[in-house]
């Protein structure tokens, strides 16, 4: 009798086991409906373009990260410069740098070009001298040095080098 028991208990769970409902429900457990789309005969999560799972210890569900797009932060780099595409990208530390690091730029050499454009006198360092001949060079050179970084790091945005702020590769 008791053989029997565990026989009807078994084909209960089976049964429990193997509804629709239940799987459905289970795949909407694991799976997320806005990034990720539910294969209920694998019982597999298969994520939709430009999402991935994100795993933490909160949050155990699949396709649940929105990706960032590459053509997107190339664009904002480019185009705005500034560190921009990186501050798109959660990359908070890179586009500290470079913002701070081209906007020092930018004011030295407009208080440079400005300084002997209007005064017209040279700057002695020591052994090197500065004149307006060589501002009237330099600044421009130094433009240039910044708008090749710009364009360097928009193009390793274009050809997926960086990954985001959660070290996840960009779409």
């Amino acid at each position: 009798m008791r053989f029997i028991f565990h026989i009807f208990l078994f084909i209960c769970f089976l049964k429990n086991v193997s509804s629709s409902d239940n799987i459905t429900e289970k795949c909407q457990e694991i799976c997320s409906m806005v990034g990720g789309e539910c294969i209920i005969n694998n019982l597999k999560c298969r994520c939709k373009q430009g999402y991935t799972t994100l795993f933490n210890e909160e949050n155990l569900i699949l396709c649940n990260y929105k990706r960032y797009n590459k053509i997107m932060a190339g664009s904002i780099e480019l185009f705005f410069g500034f560190g921009f595409g990186h501050f798109y990208c959660k990359r908070y530390l890179n586009g500290s740098i470079q913002l701070f690091g081209e906007f020092i730029s930018y004011c030295l050499i407009a208080c440079l070009f400005l300084n002997f454009l209007l005064y017209d006198y040279n700057f002695n360092f020591g052994l090197f001298i500065l004149t307006p001949l060589y501002i009237k060079l330099y600044c421009p050179l130094f433009v240039v040095i910044i708008f090749s970084w710009q364009l360097i790091d928009s193009v390793l945005f274009f050809i997926g080098y960086y990954r985001d702020g959660n070290n996840i590769d960009l779409f």
